[in-house]
């Protein structure tokens, strides 16, 4: 069955390159789009995760991880990289809405910018409240929660200086 796909030989769609989807009209407006889904992915795999961790869910009768009843939380454990990966996608997804989609659309808006410090802020809050360390940065070094709050705290002061939703001001200073 392994020879019924190759996937050396697949090409890739053209249409889909990263020069291409920043050359569209106005990249940002389905950046911003995608973010929303992404915190909708970080939220699928946090919670369930999180309650199995905490005292709020006894997992005596499910096949779930096991482990987190213990709580023995492992890096190397599938579930935990989930969590870490998803998180470190909403990171990277805001830093690079901000330096590149941002820069390559003319008609991006402040409060779309701000959105985007927002969710790297989020990103993290999120980090420095569920792991001791983990990295703030690609391919850096993990750092403590401390760190990883103050990060958050620079980013929605960003996201608040540029915003100018009421609404959304609101959401910001929360």
């Amino acid at each position: 069955g392994c020879e019924f796909l190759d996937v050396t030989e697949a090409e890739p769609n053209p249409n889909l390159t990263q020069d291409n989807i920043l050359q569209t009209n106005n990249p940002m407006t389905p950046w911003v789009n995608g973010m929303e889904r992404q915190m909708a992915v970080v939220y699928n795999n946090m919670v369930t995760e999180l309650e199995l961790v905490s005292d709020n869910y006894d997992n005596t009768a499910s096949f779930y991880n096991q482990n987190f009843d213990v709580p023995d939380i492992n890096y190397a454990d599938g579930d935990v990289d989930d969590l870490l990966f998803v998180l470190a996608d909403l990171r990277e997804s805001a830093l690079f809405g901000i330096n590149t989609v941002a820069e390559a659309d003319p008609e991006a808006t402040d409060n779309q910018i701000a959105e985007m410090y927002f969710f790297l802020g989020w990103a993290h809050l999120l980090s420095g409240e569920i792991f001791v360390a983990v990295p703030a940065e690609a391919a850096g070094p993990a750092v403590e929660p401390a760190q990883h709050f103050q990060l958050a705290i620079q980013a929605f002061q960003d996201a608040l200086a540029l915003t100018t939703d009421a609404e959304k001001q609101i959401s910001y200073q929360l």
